[in-house]
């Protein structure tokens, strides 16, 4: 093309510009101050900064070849800077800024030759700031190089310019190497994420994640081989600078935790806004490109302004592309650090609750349904604002095509505000209706799984498993207020969408452009305006609703972290020893030798009263003092402050007047209820203290575990299960006694953890323990202990006589001979050589595999092939999809109705796309005929109705069926899992399906499944429409639905993988979180509070690896499909100008008013996708769990009598209970027993722990597979129902069973007939219940505000099981330590009512006190599962 003005200098290169006049190039004065002078400014601006670095942060990387590259190529740039300078001042002709630009760039060259130096040296991480430098000066180099070439006499300059942009890009090449070789040491070179050491662009298109991508797609992902994380990016050290700016906030103010957050992390906060910005100005400027390539085509135009509008396209689309995913993964990077401040919030919060208000608050839903609520709104707390500017920057270029007609956009933006104002106030009152009935359901499950043995011996599967449906019929009950908001949301959306076009369009045609119509290249470039500006309405109505959602999770876990925490009113009287900790096998010398300790007491009251609202005085003005290395004793009746007194002592009860004063609050403790961590048995003893071999073998051969421990398969790597679901009560409590001697405290607090002993077994421990010579005298350690075996109390140094009221009573001390191990009735020798089947007999899964018996109903399973089998399946869905999934997730609903919804919805696709496509046919057949007008209004019309009714019949006829569905089969599922599978089960597992998989099917999934299916029949419509923009796109389009294939192919195997990582990650913070609030007193009283939250970092920190990294992998392929979608934009734009007569205006204008929206489109639709496929991990937990857990089985279960069994006559014949030992060898839990109970007999069964009873009791119940036969009154066990037969038997557990909920439900939450109230409260009454019921709410008072002392459950156990035989009219009654924790005399009364109560029926009963057994006619003495002795009176 000839240059004409543009071959000869001329005065115009003087002036600013921007543009050249009457030629497509760029004033020099421009160039020089925006090309060079602007960003050579801002290198200089940049220096100190660096040179602050280097002064400040020691060397960390080492020279090598590739700094020498580095260095050269940045000498060799500062040589042709200085070359440039020197052309320039012998240059004829130059600008007045071109030696003040050619001197800044060399100063510039400079300070590039530090940064490379500087940021080599001294910062692991590649300069982001030089590499964008580097970028865009050399991209701005390509224009200014460009305009030298075209003016005589400084081709020299502009070669001198082409060799720089040369340079430039290669020092862009070289900060993209990894210098993780050249790292100065191994602890650096080993511990740097990648992500660290990638450069700015490998960063930018996360080429380093490529890497997991290509190791996914080929393996499998663990959390071991999954790589790390930045530093940034961890927990700990943001939390600590958290804890400071939330201590300082206002906390009353609804925006205080919202600030906390701010002021801790205003960098990551504020590092968002300028890509969102850039993003904003790219997105605004794509209506303007439109409108010059329509005009283009339509009017023809030269080849230069056509190469220029190619170039352009592909500058406009690849920025949208680089723009998007850096403002995205800056925001996603700040949401990975608010999800680990607010989960390390609310768990250090939980350390600081009284226990009463940290059951009522679940935090576990806190940590997962609200923290994410909080993620969502903060995602759209930056398109809040963004879409407030492109708003207006829209309205603003409408107007220069329609005037006035412009502000039209505001009526639906008006509209949009008020509807997001009202919806968004309903959906956040739903939200939050939601989420509390949710935290109802899980809680109440939570409870369930805790005593699911129990629930299950007592025959309550079936009521539990239609409680728990209840519960979640009631939540999807409240949820539809929050559905009938979405459905409202989607009709909104939809008519804002089309209202904006359909206002401006009237207004144009009719009013400010009815003179003069628009041209088809207008027509679009409105629409496209409209388009881009309306979005923005769409996302305020959308975030508006959100943000409900999230400010009210938000709100509830402010109010969580304001909860008043428990006060510790007690007094340090005198440090504690400094040698606590010095060493395991060192003997402590007498307290008074110790300094530090000026109290002769290490615990004393005084005046101390404590009083209840209802029940009065329980400690009232007790004063008393314990010495250092004391046995002190406390006993008395029931509910008479024993456990409040021990509590007081822990700082765990408000007192109301009075001083307790200890010597020191580290105190290890032993509550009654034992509270264990699924962990192994070694790991449960230590702790959080070092394993010290010696000293553990010690205190595990005292507290008579030696013999258990020999026995568990796997000995003391034996799991002990969730809560100690796998050993007996007795095992519980001797593991808690071990840890709390392992500890090594100077006191120790112990709640009559003896009372599930065997009076041998009791004997022995505590001769080992606390005799003359026991263990824990050796550091003269100060024990606090309560009792009811009263045989124990003459050995004590002080004992304690508790009376109702209040009043404490020092005893006198009768001078005995105190007790030793070798005094203890107990061979120990004789139990070594003869190694029994440990307290597993108390549960089938505690003794590992079980063999099962050739008869067996149930099928055979063992416990580890079970767990890898089903590992084994979730992992090869990992990396490859399940349709099945799909067809899964709408199994409770009618096929007809998701047929029904899927075809609605893909017109409803075709409906959206109606009125773009009606315009092009428009203005191709006469843009100025106006009744066309009314065509358009009808189709947008019909596109709300269709979008309404689609979210209706979705949220209102699948979702719920659906959710309901999926709940039941997971209740269901674990309700009726084997005892076997349950006890080898971390509850925390279950419960996370309970919690999380639910809360994705029911909340999350519905939402991406609706969303996937609309956009993906809207996404193949718009490729229909671009591919008919050009007649030959379409070979094209083809290729790129190939690539869209191939990329979501590739790509899925990664986010499938990650995803299940990151639930199986969060049931570790789960089981932590639950753990911690069963067993928050211990935690407390031992001081091991910072211990256990380093254990949450440790869980956090695996959990935020997979949830980061799936974070990583949606913004690569958000990258890609840009990209992508700049390709096509760039490939349509060419071949519209390259090809003449392959498209028409309309069609250029409808193909790229459609790519405007592709680019983002076709990268929602695998997002989405890849989201629904992820999200699917929680029902391929669901399926998989419902698939492959061994359920109790009935296959030859018969029909039974009514009233079967009538007599209770039961026969033992032949029966064996095996499993198998460590070793592999099968071992007896029950050894052939053959013996017959008669109707009506009172059988006694004892025997030391591990002896082989609850065994016995479990074959009753077929809670576990046995040979041999078992008849009751004449009929085999085994062709009974095992809910019916359990149904038939009154049980009484061990542990008992407490539910969430009335007493009322608790007294009797049986099926059938339910007994009146005056026959619970005589029940009550009869147990010295009455009163406390009637003074906490009555029989619909809440169970949780009784406040039932541990001997008070008990009797409260003891109603309901005599309401059940009175109900049921059973005849055989199990009672398995029922009566534990009463004292002597409350013991003989409740034999003494249980012969009443229980009089003509054959009662079994398990008890370690001999006087239990002084009404019996039978007893039946068990050894090694054998029986030893049957004695009939």
């Amino acid at each position: 093309m000839p240059k004409a003005p543009a071959a000869m200098l001329s005065p115009l290169d003087g002036q600013f510009g921007p543009q050249f006049p009457g030629q497509f190039d760029f004033t020099l004065l421009f160039e020089h101050i925006m090309f060079t002078i602007v960003p050579s400014c801002c290198a200089v601006l940049a220096i100190p900064f660096y040179v602050k670095t280097a002064l400040h942060q020691a060397k960390k990387c080492r020279p090598g070849l590739l700094l020498w590259l580095k260095l050269s190529i940045a000498l060799a740039l500062l040589g042709v800077s200085a070359t440039s300078l020197g052309l320039w001042q012998q240059a004829s002709f130059r600008s007045s800024t071109a030696l003040a630009a050619a001197a800044m760039a060399l100063l510039s060259s400079i300070c590039v030759l530090a940064f490379v130096y500087i940021t080599h040296v001294y910062t692991i991480r590649p300069s982001s700031f030089l590499s964008l430098l580097l970028t865009i000066t050399a991209l701005l180099e390509i224009a200014a190089t460009r305009s030298y070439f075209r003016r005589p006499g400084l081709h020299t300059i502009g070669t001198m310019h082409a060799c720089s942009l040369v340079f430039k890009f290669a020092l862009v090449a070289l900060e993209e190497v990894s210098k993780r070789a050249l790292l100065c040491t191994e602890a650096l070179r080993s511990s740097t994420a990648s992500e660290t050491l990638a450069g700015f662009w490998n960063r930018t298109i996360f080429g380093w994640f490529f890497a997991t991508m290509i190791f996914a797609f080929k393996n499998e992902l663990t959390t071991e081989n999954l790589p790390d994380i930045e530093e940034e990016l961890e927990v700990r050290s943001v939390y600590e600078r958290f804890v400071p700016k939330w201590n300082a906030v206002n906390k009353t103010s609804k925006f205080g935790l919202l600030m906390a957050l701010f002021w801790t992390m205003p960098w990551p906060i504020i590092k968002v806004i300028p890509g969102r910005l850039m993003f904003v100005g790219l997105q605004f400027s794509q209506p303007f490109l439109l409108f010059q390539v329509v005009s283009a085509v339509r009017n023809g135009t030269t080849t230069e302004i056509s190469s220029g509008l190619v170039g352009a396209t592909a500058l406009v689309f690849t920025g949208i592309a680089f723009t998007r995913v850096f403002y995205e993964h800056t925001s996603y990077r700040l949401l990975t650090l608010v999800r680990g401040i607010l989960v390390v919030a609310i768990y250090e919060k939980m350390q600081r609750l009284p226990t009463e208000k940290l059951q009522k608050l679940a935090a576990i839903t806190l940590m997962t349904a609200d923290v994410a609520a909080v993620e969502a709104m903060l995602r759209l707390l930056y398109e809040v604002w963004a879409a407030l500017l492109l708003a207006s920057l829209g309205i603003w270029a409408l107007s220069l095509f329609v005037g006035a007609a412009c502000f039209l956009m505001l009526i639906p933006g008006f509209i949009s505000v008020v509807i997001s104002h009202f919806l968004g106030k309903a959906m956040m009152r739903a939200r939050k209706a939601w989420n509390e009935e949710m935290e109802s359901r899980i809680a109440a499950t939570s409870n369930i799984l805790a005593q699911i043995k129990s629930v299950k011996a007592m025959g309550l599967a079936h009521q539990m498993l239609e409680y728990l449906q209840g519960k979640r019929r009631k939540e999807i009950e409240v949820s539809l207020s929050d559905r009938r908001a979405r459905v409202i949301l989607f009709g909104s959306l939809a008519f804002g969408y089309v209202l904006a076009p359909t206002l401006v369009l009237a207004g144009a045609l009719f009013r400010t452009r009815a003179s003069n119509p628009m041209s088809t290249a207008e027509v679009f470039t409105v629409l496209t305006i409209v388009n881009v500006t309306s979005e923005p309405f769409n996302t305020l109505l959308t975030s508006f609703t959100f943000w409900s959602g999230g400010f009210a999770s938000m709100q509830r876990i402010q109010e969580f972290l304001c909860t008043e925490e428990v006060q510790d009113m007690r007094v340090i009287a005198a440090a504690a020893a400094d040698d606590k900790n010095s060493g395991f096998d060192e003997k402590k010398t007498d307290p008074a030798s110790r300094p530090g300790l000026a109290s002769p007491f290490a615990v004393q009251f005084s005046q101390v009263t404590v009083n209840s609202e209802v029940m009065g005085p329980i400690l009232k003005e007790v004063s008393f003092g314990i010495p250092w290395g004391s046995l002190a004793m406390f006993w008395g009746s029931i509910n008479c402050g024993k456990s409040t007194l021990l509590k007081s002592a822990l700082g765990e009860v408000q007192l109301d007047s009075g001083v307790v004063s200890v010597g020191t609050k580290d105190i290890a403790y032993c509550s009654q209820e034992s509270w264990l961590i699924n962990s192994t048995v070694r790991k449960t003893v230590t702790g959080v203290l070092d394993f010290i071999s010696e000293w553990y073998h010690e205190v595990i051969t005292a507290c008579c575990l030696d013999i258990d421990v020999a026995a568990f398969a796997g000995g003391d790597s034996f799991l002990v299960g969730s809560g100690g679901c796998n050993l007996s009560g007795g095992q519980k409590q001797r593991l808690s006694l071990a840890r709390a001697v392992y500890a090594q405290t100077d006191i120790m607090v112990i709640d009559d953890v003896l009372s599930a002993l065997d009076p041998a077994t009791a004997r022995a421990v505590f001769a080992n323990l606390f005799g003359s010579d026991g263990l824990v005298r050796r550091w003269n350690c100060t024990v606090v202990m309560t009792t009811n075996q009263l045989n124990f109390v003459e050995y004590a140094d002080m004992s304690f006589r508790m009376h109702k009221g209040g009043r404490v009573e020092q005893q006198q001390t009768v001078s005995t001979e105190k007790i030793s191990p070798s005094d203890a009735v107990y061979d120990q020798e004789k139990q070594r050589t003869e190694i029994k089947v440990s307290d597993g007999d108390e549960t089938a899964s505690a003794k590992g595999k079980a063999e099962p018996s050739p008869e067996a109903a149930l099928p055979s399973v063992k416990l580890a092939a079970d767990d890898n089998l089903a590992l084994r399946i979730a992992k090869q869905k990992r990396s490859s999809g399940d349709w099945s999934l799909y067809r899964y997730f709408f199994t409770a609903v009618n096929t007809s109705v998701v047929i029904f919804f899927i075809c609605w919805c893909a017109a409803s696709a075709i409906i959206q796309a109606s009125p773009q496509i009606y315009v092009k046919i428009w203005y191709s057949r006469n843009g100025r005929d106006r009744l066309y007008f009314i065509g358009y209004v009808l189709f947008s019309a019909a596109m709300v109705f269709f979008n309404s009714m689609n979210g209706l019949i979705f949220f209102y006829f699948v979702v719920p069926k659906s959710s309901e569905g999926l709940h039941f089969t997971l209740a269901e599922t674990t309700l009726f899992a084997t005892t076997q599978y349950l006890g080898h089960t971390d509850s925390g597992e279950l419960l996370n399906r309970f919690s999380q998989d639910m809360s994705l099917t029911s909340q999350q999934l519905p939402l991406y499944f609706i969303h996937f299916l609309h956009i993906m029949f809207a996404m193949l419509i718009d490729i229909g429409v671009i591919a008919a923009g050009s007649k030959y796109l379409s070979p094209i389009v083809i290729l790129i639905l190939a690539a869209l294939y191939g990329v979501q192919y590739f790509y899925l195997r990664t986010p499938r993988q990650l995803r299940l990582l990151e639930l199986e990650s969060s049931s570790a913070l789960i089981t932590h979180f639950s753990e911690t609030t069963s067993g928050i007193h211990c935690i407390r009283s031992f001081g091991w509070k910072k211990e256990f939250l380093d254990q949450l970092y440790e869980a956090l920190a695996k959990s935020q690896r997979p949830f980061y990294l799936l974070f990583c992998g949606q913004r690569w392929l958000t990258v890609v499909l840009d990209l992508m979608s700049a390709a096509t934009g760039t490939i349509l734009v060419l071949m519209s100008f390259r090809v003449p007569g392959t498209t028409s205006d309309s069609s250029i204008g409808l193909a790229l008013f459609t790519l405007v929206g592709f680019a983002g489109l076709a990268s929602d639709v695998i997002r989405a996708w890849t989201t629904l496929e992820t999200s699917l991990g929680a029902v391929s937990r669901i399926k998989d769990f419902a698939a492959n857990t061994p359920l109790e089985k009935d296959s030859s279960a018969s029909q039974i009598e009514a009233e079967w069994p009538n007599a209770g006559r039961l026969e033992f014949d032949g029966i064996s209970v095996n499993y198998e030992t460590k070793d592999g060898s099968i071992q007896k839990a029950l050894d052939n027993i053959s013996f017959t109970i008669q109707p009506g007999d009172k059988v006694g069964i004892s025997g030391r722990t591990g002896s082989g009873k609850s065994s016995m009791f479990m074959t009753v119940l077929r809670m576990t597979e046995f040979e041999g036969t078992l008849r009751i009154d004449g009929r085999d066990s085994k062709t009974v129902d095992r809910e019916i037969l359990r149904q038939r038997i009154t049980t009484l557990t061990q542990d008992g069973v407490e539910l969430r909920g009335s007493l009322r439900f608790n007294v009797y939450p049986f099926g059938g007939t339910k007994p009146d109230d005056e026959t619970i409260m005589a029940t009550l009454q009869s147990l010295g219940l009455e009163e406390q019921v009637v003074g906490h709410g009555g029989l619909d008072g809440d169970m949780l505000d009784m406040r039932f002392s541990v001997s008070q459950k008990q009797l409260f156990f003891l109603a309901r099981g005599i309401l059940h035989h009175q109900t049921m009219k059973t005849r055989i009654i199990l009672m398995d330590e029922a009566t534990s924790a009463m004292d002597s005399d409350a013991n003989t009364n409740l034999q003494e009512l249980f012969d009443e109560r229980f009089a003509n029926c054959t009662v079994l009963q398990i008890s370690h006190r001999s006087d239990s057994f002084r009404a019996a006619d039978l007893h039946v003495k068990l050894d090694s599962g054998r029986v030893v002795g049957v004695e009939r009176k």
